[in-house]
């Protein structure tokens, strides 16, 4: 897919650079060691975590959505995100994250990236792969002080009966607003999410093109009481209505970096 084809819907100038799309925050690089504290990557997921997220939906007569639902392949050169594994009755969300425990997590500026890709294409009455959404997001949780979670996150609308089909949705801590489009293909593309705790500020750009993104506040029941940083990838499979089967989703994964850079004040 060509950058003319992805199209945002509002914010203002941007400046792209090596580590991402600050948008109007330039001022944040000036601020920042050049070179990354840390940097983790891989080629797939492998080692990541697999949970199950709470954008489910059970149709009468099917047993609760559980585990059991979703699943995460790794083949090495990529990896696979699974919903709805069985093709029941359901709508499973599958949330694979990588998570790293670190008290000094908000006195860096995380910079993440991955390429993500539909491996068929959604389609009103498709079988067996279908869609109802693709995510992902980059947070720091604060379990010893305000126990909220802060960060940023988008969804891409994949559900193809929905008019909004395409959209780009950012989180903004208590739900899903539209700030873009990706016509849904079947192409590689690459996301890259930036969160900046001091200045209180987050930017999001997929393929190279800026899309404005929240700095959200997320409110979270049954974290713990560490500071804990995470990358996640997502899947939503397609919402099953009454039907007591329901397409499963996939989606690959490949080619992540999550670095961190220092303030040059602490330096």
């Amino acid at each position: 897919m060509g950058r003319q084809q992805f199209l945002t819907v509002s914010g203002g100038a941007v400046v792209a650079n090596g580590l991402g799309v600050i948008g109007q925050h330039e001022a944040i690089w000036a601020a920042v060691d050049a070179s990354p504290s840390s940097l983790m990557s891989g080629s797939d997921l492998a080692g990541w975590e697999t949970a199950l997220g709470d954008g489910v939906y059970t149709a009468t007569g099917q047993a609760p959505v559980d585990i059991a639902d979703i699943a995460t392949t790794h083949s090495g050169t990529h990896s696979t995100l699974h919903a709805n594994v069985v093709r029941r009755g359901v709508m499973a969300h599958n949330i694979t994250h990588k998570r790293h425990v670190d008290a000094t997590a908000f006195d860096t500026v995380h910079v993440a990236q991955y390429a993500f890709r539909l491996p068929y294409m959604p389609a009103a009455g498709a079988w067996p792969d279908n869609a109802q959404t693709a995510e992902g997001g980059l947070f720091v949780w604060d379990g010893p002080n305000t126990q909220l979670d802060y960060g940023l996150a988008f969804q891409w609308v994949l559900n193809p009966w929905m008019p909004t089909s395409g959209s780009i949705r950012c989180w903004t801590g208590t739900r899903w607003t539209n700030t873009g489009f990706l016509a849904v293909d079947t192409n590689w593309h690459t996301v890259s999410m930036t969160y900046d705790p001091r200045h209180s500020t987050a930017a999001l750009s997929i393929d190279g093109v800026a899309v404005p993104a929240a700095l959200a506040t997320t409110t979270k029941v049954g974290f713990g009481s560490e500071v804990a940083a995470r990358l996640h990838t997502e899947v939503i499979s397609l919402w099953p209505g009454s039907n007591h089967v329901a397409p499963s989703h996939r989606l690959e994964i490949r080619d992540w970096t999550w670095a961190r850079y220092l303030y040059l004040a602490d330096i």
